[in-house]
């Protein structure tokens, strides 16, 4: 009765392309799954997981580096003009109802999520890097130690004759890492547990690694 208790009923600001990604972490999992492209909606809230009727929306391109907290500042900002833009226009928007054929999930993400398995492609590591920040991180680890992961690039040539997590060279902008279908990533930033995060080349100066060391082991 609450949702219909007001002429317009009640409107809600979801930071995804409904019906995909419906749910409490929309921007991290459009990264993590590698999507282009996101967006943010309006819509009525009916009793539904972010099942209502669409208002209006807005279509944004994911930057190839840009990560989830980034891509939420800029989410908001649009978001808060989407909103102003829905109410002022109210009645002359008609509503539409989602295809329940298209509608994916975005659920809240646990510790566990954020570690990483070596076995999958560079690309796919690199969007989970990018698509879980703040919470919960990617992490691995090196001998006993914890290591969370903040920055990387997947590189374009599948040149890796490793096993999965295994380090292929040791460069000064970055560690090369083996990962699935012969793919390679190029850590940039890292932290150890109970240290501050640092870019590659300071790691490397208080940690040793070597080529033939195995992440995740």
């Amino acid at each position: 009765s609450y949702l219909n208790a007001f002429r317009y009923g009640c409107i809600n600001v979801h930071f995804s392309l409904l019906p995909k990604y419906r749910g409490a972490a929309p921007v991290n999992w459009a990264i993590v799954k590698g999507e282009t492209e996101t967006g943010i909606t309006t819509m009525r809230m009916d009793r539904g997981l972010d099942t209502g009727d669409i208002l209006l929306q807005h279509k944004t391109a994911i930057g190839k580096r840009e990560n989830s907290v980034e891509l939420m500042e800029r989410l908001s900002v649009k978001g808060a003009e989407l909103l102003s833009d829905t109410l002022r226009r109210i009645n002359d928007i008609v509503p539409v109802s989602q295809d329940q054929t298209e509608a994916t999930l975005a659920p809240m993400m646990s510790k566990d999520d954020g570690l990483i398995d070596w076995n999958q492609t560079a690309k796919e590591i690199s969007d989970q890097i990018r698509g879980f920040q703040p919470f919960p991180r990617s992490f691995t680890s090196y001998g006993n130690e914890k290591l969370t992961i903040w920055d990387s690039e997947a590189l374009d040539e599948k040149i890796s004759t490793g096993m999965p997590g295994e380090i292929l060279k040791v460069v000064p902008e970055g560690l090369l890492v083996s990962c699935g279908s012969n793919t390679v990533l190029k850590i940039l930033e890292l932290q150890a547990a109970g240290k501050r995060r640092m870019n590659s080349r300071d790691f490397l100066n208080g940690i040793r690694m070597e080529a033939g060391d195995v992440l995740g082991a």
